[in-house]
């Protein structure tokens, strides 16, 4: 057959695809790192290591509207320059499905049903009286749970997408800042400090599959 056949990739450029997980990647190992810097008794060495991130993530440029390059700047280091935001837009729907199941079945319903369990595998210490933990417990997974509904109906409905998308970056956003707050304290186990890793990875790909629709 004449002429050249060009194969689209479902997310975007290949190119796209692999700065966007190497920034994932990063973003995991950090957590590990985290975690392990978190449970050192030695206050200096925490404060010594948070100062470096601190510089670190000062030098990570952001420029999201409009799809502008995002620069990564890592000391002398470049990783690239990706357009993220809605690169997989047109994916926003499956996007906004596979969320909201996720959120019902790994949050919404073992939090609202069994918190104390949820607790203890994650490793939290469980007082000797658990009325206020299973309470708080059961009011998050109830919220966590009405998150996921509604993700599975906005994937259905593109006029009220670009809200829940914001909604969601704002919730992905403020769970980073707990989980790194409980890291700098040390209040936390080491497995909710891992999690930063996760809530920064949902930040990237919600950005990423921000809708190619009108706000």
């Amino acid at each position: 057959m004449g002429g050249t056949s060009r194969f689209n990739h479902p997310f975007g450029e290949p190119k796209n695809c692999g700065n966007l997980s190497l920034l994932m990647g990063s973003s995991l190992a950090l957590a590990v790192l985290l975690g392990l810097t978190s449970q050192s008794k030695g206050r200096a060495a925490r404060w010594r290591f948070w100062s470096f991130v601190f510089i670190k993530v000062r030098r990570l440029r952001f420029a999201f509207v409009g799809g502008a390059p995002l620069t990564s700047t890592l000391g002398n280091n470049k990783l690239g320059e990706i357009k993220m935001l809605g690169m997989w837009g047109n994916h926003s729907s499956h996007f906004l499905y596979v969320i909201g199941i996720s959120t019902l079945l790994i949050f919404g319903v073992p939090m609202a049903i069994w918190p104390i369990q949820w607790a203890k595998t994650l490793r939290w210490v469980i007082p000797t009286k658990t009325d206020l933990a299973v309470y708080y417990g059961r009011c998050l997974g109830c919220v966590a749970f009405v998150i996921g509904a509604f993700g599975v109906l906005a994937a259905s409905n593109p006029a009220v997408q670009s809200f829940y998308f914001q909604f969601l970056l704002t919730c992905w956003v403020l769970m980073v800042a707990v989980h790194v707050y409980g890291a700098i304290k040390n209040i936390q186990p080491i497995t909710e400090t891992y999690e930063i890793g996760f809530w920064f990875s949902l930040v990237l790909i919600t950005i990423a599959f921000w809708p190619n629709i009108p706000a």
